[in-house]
């Protein structure tokens, strides 16, 4: 006896078409009714008179406006590496930084998301100082809502360094436009804000935009603006300050190599490795030291402007309070903000 086989055309794909329902309308509607195994009934609430006077949205997300790229394995790598350079590099170093693999560029531009945690921590330390001292004195409800703002963008984005950010991003689109959630159950599944998975997919789209445009032709802009003379004099002032604080011996160095100009010099001094380094991380350093010193200074700037604000007459506020409250609220600040 033989037996007859019938073979049924393939199903759709779900990232073109909406897939067929296999066995039966199993979507909701508002005014339905469910029965369960041992026979009872569950209602939605609503029935055809009350629906009748609703307002009823369609809301499309997922599976529905699936973005071209990320259908692809190879775009969805190239559009990740990059957003994480747009985040990590400015124009002129991402075009410098854009040799090498995908996965050696990805992995230099977590390194350098990672190296700002530090800075970071800095200025939420400071945040959170100044939104203490307002919120237990009770004033400038404003200043505190976008205190909240920005300590909460901060720690969103020192959780997305430390973490492994590109799978994070990879899980979210794959939850988003696989599965086809919304943001709510990504944001919820990875322990984000749903305007944070909103905003994420909507700054990746963009991304995807920017690349398919062609990079603009290089026109002129006119002559370099010239340097005024009191920009020259103080230079030639600052170097004849560095010269003399020199010794004798690095003053005979330098004058033993008149002949060779700066430019050559430093181009010389560049080819060793170890002076390049050095180099790099001294002017990070200084870079950051100075930063530090410049959030230090707002940071302290703000706390008096708040202490002036608070002694003032005019603020209804009992002055032996209003004292003890900024003593504790010195206390508990960072003590680098003291």
């Amino acid at each position: 006896m033989s037996v007859q086989l019938t073979y049924c055309p393939p199903r759709p794909a779900h990232f073109i078409v909406e897939p067929q329902i296999a066995f039966a309308d199993r979507r909701q509607h508002p005014v339905h009714v469910d029965f369960d195994a041992d026979g009872a009934v569950s209602k939605s609430g609503i029935d055809f008179d009350s629906f009748s006077r609703m307002q009823t949205t369609k809301r499309k997300f997922g599976r529905d406006n699936v973005p071209l790229w990320t259908r692809n394995q190879v775009t969805v790598r190239a559009v990740l590496v990059a957003y994480f350079e747009q985040r990590a590099f400015g124009p002129v170093e991402r075009r410098r930084s854009q040799n090498g693999t995908e996965a050696a560029r990805l992995r230099r531009a977590c390194e350098r998301l990672r190296a700002r945690v530090p800075q970071m921590l800095d200025v939420m330390d400071g945040l959170i100082a100044e939104y203490m001292l307002l919120y237990r004195s009770g004033v400038d409800p404003n200043r505190q809502r976008k205190l909240k703002v920005e300590i909460e963008s901060l720690d969103t984005q020192i959780r997305m360094a430390q973490e492994n950010a590109p799978a994070v991003i990879l899980g979210i689109l794959y939850q988003a436009y696989n599965v086809g959630q919304d943001s709510v159950g990504v944001g919820a599944m990875f322990g984000y804000k749903p305007p944070h998975i909103r905003m994420l997919l909507a700054r990746l789209n963009k991304t995807w935009k920017q690349m398919q445009t062609e990079p603009p032709v290089p026109t002129v802009c006119g002559r370099l603006p010239k340097t005024s003379p009191e920009r020259l004099e103080k230079s030639k002032a600052a170097a004849a300050r560095w010269f003399a604080n020199l010794t004798p011996e690095q003053k005979a160095a330098r004058r033993s190599r008149v002949n060779v100009s700066s430019a050559a010099w430093m181009q010389e001094k560049l080819r060793d490795p170890r002076f390049r380094a050095m180099r790099n991380a001294a002017n990070r350093a200084a870079r950051a030291e100075a930063a530090r010193e410049r959030r230090k200074a707002v940071a302290l700037a703000r706390i008096e402007k708040l202490k002036a604000a608070l002694s003032a007459p005019k603020v209804p506020v009992v002055s032996a309070a209003l004292t003890a409250i900024l003593i504790q609220s010195e206390v508990t600040c960072d003590p680098a903000l003291q």
